[in-house]
């Protein structure tokens, strides 16, 4: 072999690498345009000081909720609304002295607490339902645009189930405030912690406007 042919086949070879190496490029910078595309057409809605973060409107956080639990941080949104709820109202197995598993109720506040072993809805019977039940109507609360039947037949029922227990005073307002406050702050944490990037305030502000009106 030639010393040029072994010349031309080194040009050769390390212009494939440069060819690959730009097509490689080429691609991440594509990817990282699209990947962030979504978040930049939001942002672009609420640029200062034409449209202040102030002015959003209800519908408006709904499309953005719906864009960030359904394309951006489905899994980790879904997470965050189950590990508010988990901090207010947990169960967990632990072995007694005679080895017998026990089933033991506790929450994050005392009231709460207090109704959820008179009523038995965390017992070891319950529990299963209640957890589906209750993510059903979330669901339902969260996924449905706030005009829609569906979205407020779930507010309707879930009014209808606690409404006894407020009226007696055993459930009480910053209960209910706790609550729904949990699953907000525990989603910025989540996505802020374990997502491929941050919320931006625009998205935030978002979320706060949806459980404003909620």
């Amino acid at each position: 072999m030639s010393i040029s042919t072994t010349l031309a086949e080194s040009v050769i070879y390390h212009c494939s690498y440069l060819a690959l190496a730009i097509v490689l490029l080429i691609y991440l910078l594509i990817v990282r345009s699209l990947r962030y595309r979504r978040c930049h057409q939001i942002q672009l809605q609420f640029e200062p000081p034409e449209r202040p973060l102030s002015s959003m409107t209800t519908k408006e956080a709904y499309d953005i909720m719906r864009q960030l639990q359904e394309l951006e941080f489905p899994y980790n949104l879904h997470n965050a609304l189950s590990f508010g709820l988990l901090k207010v109202c947990r169960h967990f197995t632990t072995n007694t002295d005679i080895g017998v598993l026990t089933r033991h109720q506790t929450a994050g506040i005392p009231t709460i607490s207090k109704l959820l072993v008179a009523t038995g809805q965390l017992s070891e019977k319950n529990a299963s339902k209640r957890a589906a039940d209750t993510e059903v109507l979330l669901a339902e609360v969260q996924y449905t645009d706030p005009t829609s039947t569906r979205h407020l037949q779930a507010i309707a029922r879930m009014n209808y189930l606690h409404d006894r227990y407020r009226k007696a005073g055993k459930i009480l307002d910053e209960d209910m405030l706790h609550t729904l406050a949990s699953g907000v702050v525990e989603t910025f944490r989540f996505v802020d912690k374990f997502e491929w990037r941050k919320l931006t305030d625009v998205e935030k502000c978002a979320i706060g406007v949806f459980h404003k009106a909620l």
